[in-house]
Order: C-alpha cells, then structure tokens, then sequence
C-alpha cells in the first residue's frame, strides 16, 4: 500500500543480477486542486497502470536501475465554473479532464534494496515517467463567440505548459517477500 494507492509487483529473476518485474498501481484520490494560470481545478484524480520493467543489479549490495514501459497513467477530471483567460473569467457549466497524452510510456529509476537474511527485504526507488498531459474541456458550445475563443486559447496556453513537463516524478517505499 501507498499513501495514494496500492501497489503490487511480482518479480522473476531471469539471471544472477537481471530480473522483470510487473508492476501494477490503483489509486483514487476524492478531492484534490490545482491552480493553473489562474484558474482553480477541483476533482478527483485517478490511476490505474501496469507495466513491464527490467531490473538490473550491477553489483551485490542492493541497488538496482531499472527501465521499461508503463500502460495506463494519471486522469484528474471535475467540474470547473469559471475559467480565467487572462482578459478577464469567463463563467459556465465545464467539465474538465487532464490525462495522459498517451497509453504507453517508458519509466526510468533507480533504486535500493535490503534483504535482511531471510525472504523479507525493504527497498525504495526514484524514478521518472517519460510522459505528457492533456487538458480537455466540455461545455464550450455554451458560450457566446468571443468567450469561446478565449476559453480555447487559454485551454491551449494550459496545453502547452503541460507540454513542457515530460516527466512524472515518482517515488516507491516498499517492503516485501521472496519465494
């Protein structure tokens, strides 16, 4: 378990120091905001993703790097009343969903593990998602011309800071069993 989901992932040695390791994670999180130039987004966020990692030992004491692909990724979706373009909010019934601009992406880390004798070890590891997000907005078609075209510039400013963040930092503090 994590403080933001679960988080299970069998692993098979496939030679004295290189192992593939499958990891899943499910979380939901109710109630979370982010203000982004100006305007507050309130809703759940939600992950499920799965993978396939290879694990690379180069030496004996624990520390492992690690590279591979993650299917599925981070969607954080509400309802927005107001949207600031920059010239001003404009108001209305939207519904938003920022996720991941695609399905499959590769996942870098490194990490430590301690195995203490037995079949029980603790590990952490620190890594990176190579991937993207994508803000969608619903509920334009409301709007009069001239606040369309602002809501859609300003939905692209927010578009390309996503852009500009190609990597989904992550942290895992585990503990488990070998068999």
């Amino acid at each position: 378990m994590s403080s933001l989901g679960a988080y299970l992932a069998p692993e098979v040695a496939l030679g004295p120091n290189l192992s593939l390791r499958l990891p899943v994670y499910a979380a939901e999180l109710g109630s979370v905001s982010v203000n982004q130039r100006g305007t507050a987004f309130h809703g759940g966020l939600d992950s499920f993703q799965g993978g396939v990692v290879l694990d690379y030992r180069p030496w004996e004491n624990g520390v492992f790097v690690s590279g591979g692909v993650l299917w599925g990724g981070y969607d954080f979706s509400g309802q927005l009343r107001e949207i600031d373009t920059g010239s001003g909010p404009v108001s209305g019934a939207f519904g938003f969903e920022v996720a991941q601009s695609q399905d499959v992406a590769p996942v870098v880390s490194v990490g430590y593990r301690y195995f203490s004798g037995s079949a029980f070890y603790a590990g952490v590891e620190l890594g990176g998602k190579i991937a993207t997000h994508t803000l969608h907005l619903t509920g334009l078609e409301a709007l009069d011309s001239v606040d369309k075209r602002a809501v859609e510039a300003e939905q692209a400013r927010i578009n390309a800071d996503l852009e500009e963040v190609s990597v989904v930092p992550f942290m895992t503090v585990s503990a488990g069993f070998s068999f």
